[in-house]
């Protein structure tokens, strides 16, 4: 099975970079604004490219394909709103189940091979796509469009959408992790809201209080991000670490096999090994909660539960009880984040890349992110308008969503993640939910380490 995934993958990437070879223009023949394929340097190159002028309003039918993975709001709400704006505009979605590189790359293949080749994906990882130059760059419409131009993104946020110093996806999502809390819960068992200035060690006797395993009662729920967020959060807050995923300061290393570092992981684990206040597998299963620890703090009976603002609507639908969001607590170094941003891109081989292009200006737009923060998302841009917004109606109508998702604590794809530390992996969660030796992630960061460097030179980058 793995060599005939090889045999694929290798066909893939035959049929992509053929894509990419042959797509040399732009929208209705126009020039596309894209720099050359190559880039060997990390850095910008030193002959910038012209900025495309800004497309004339046109009423020729153009049919732009989107690949995602994603929810009715993708694959209907968005392609009529966009429609209303654009009438000669059809955004069809093109979707597939498995949101991985590799379902990726087979699907914009197939897509290409059938004649009908997609203009704009979701991407998994920039690095996977880039390997090569799959991408385009998108710099001169942010320079020419008006919408793109005035964007509000951050620093972090361009950062990590940008490869060798041109910036080749936008934002698509704001992936923010924040503390969900039973309200509820806490008050059964004598507490109140947590405040902004709370410490983790508060979090920790909370936790504790509010767990009763008799009445299938927990402070902390088992899902995989709680164990995958909240260990990164601590080590960046007690600066144990510069970077979320225990990443040293150019994001090129793994500090954890550092066994100052490690104690953020052990001490995470010792709040369901030690304390109690995170059910076992063996718990759910008497309590009635999904192992797996999806849903579970729907049930009532989860004090604490890290998880998206992407399930905003959902919570605030299934949730009978009252709840809210906290700041994730204070270490020595304050409180941190935990952002992540889903990429949207266009690609080399598209044929439409400038009303491609205008899509993506209409997703950035006030009207665009108004349509992603009506099914719970939060706003795209740092746009204080947009957030005020968000805290005021909907599914975050009344709740602390804007003081929750902290501006500090970035993710970012790192070359070579896949060689890293599985955290969605079936070794990761038992030994969370079920206990064991937490110096198996001191192997997988030593493995990355030796891998790393040379995946990125191979990749140009260093």
């Amino acid at each position: 099975m793995l060599k005939k995934r090889k045999h694929v993958m290798a066909f893939v990437w035959i049929l992509l970079v053929a894509m990419v070879a042959s797509g040399c223009s732009g929208g209705n023949g126009k020039a596309s604004p894209s720099p050359s394929a190559s880039q060997p340097s990390a850095t910008a190159s030193d002959s910038p490219s012209p900025s495309p002028e800004q497309p004339e309003e046109s009423e020729e039918p153009v049919t732009i394909r989107l690949l995602v993975w994603g929810p009715e709001l993708w694959t209907k709400t968005i392609p009529e709103k966009f429609k209303e704006k654009y009438p000669n505009l059809t955004l069809q979605v093109e979707k597939i189940d498995g949101g991985d590189n590799a379902s990726v790359l087979e699907k914009l293949t197939a897509l290409s091979a059938a004649g009908t080749p997609a203009d704009l994906t979701w991407v998994p990882g920039i690095p996977g796509f880039m390997k090569d130059d799959l991408l385009l760059d998108l710099t001169p419409y942010m320079d020419s469009d008006p919408v793109l131009s005035a964007a509000q993104l951050s620093d972090p946020v361009k950062d990590a959408l940008s490869w060798k110093g041109n910036l080749v996806a936008l934002p698509r999502a704001v992936d923010a992790h924040v503390l969900f809390v039973n309200k509820d819960l806490l008050a059964k068992h004598g507490m109140d809201m947590p405040t902004k200035d709370w410490t983790w060690d508060d979090f920790r006797e909370m936790a504790k209080k509010a767990t009763d395993a008799k009445a299938g009662e927990f402070g902390l729920a088992s899902g995989p991000f709680n164990f995958m967020t909240t260990p990164q959060v601590y080590a960046v807050s007690n600066g144990l670490a510069p970077n979320l995923n225990f990443m040293n300061a150019d994001w090129t290393q793994s500090l954890i096999t550092d066994p100052k570092v490690l104690q953020a992981v052990q001490w995470y684990g010792d709040l369901g090994w030690v304390d109690g206040s995170r059910p076992s597998e063996a718990q759910s299963g008497e309590a009635g909660l999904d192992a797996n620890g999806w849903g579970s703090w729907l049930s009532g009976k989860i004090a604490f539960d890290v998880m998206g603002t992407w399930e905003g609507n959902a919570r605030k639908q299934g949730a009978q009880f009252e709840w809210d969001v906290v700041p994730f607590p204070n270490g020595s170094n304050g409180s941190v984040g935990y952002n992540s941003i889903s990429p949207i891109g266009i690609l080399k081989g598209s044929k439409h890349a400038n009303e491609a292009a205008r899509f993506l200006s209409w997703l950035l737009s006030e009207d665009g992110q108004r349509v992603l923060m009506s099914d719970g998302n939060i706003p795209l841009t740092s746009d204080s308008k947009l957030w005020d917004e968000v805290a005021q109606t909907g599914s975050w109508e009344g709740k602390n969503i804007r003081e929750a998702v902290q501006a500090d604590g970035w993710m970012r794809t790192v070359v070579g993640e896949e060689k890293y530390i599985p955290w969605w992996g079936e070794e990761t969660g038992a030994l969370f939910k079920n206990g064991g030796d937490v110096s198996v992630f001191q192997k997988w960061g030593e493995e990355f380490n030796k891998a790393a460097p040379a995946l990125r030179q191979e990749m140009g980058l260093e």
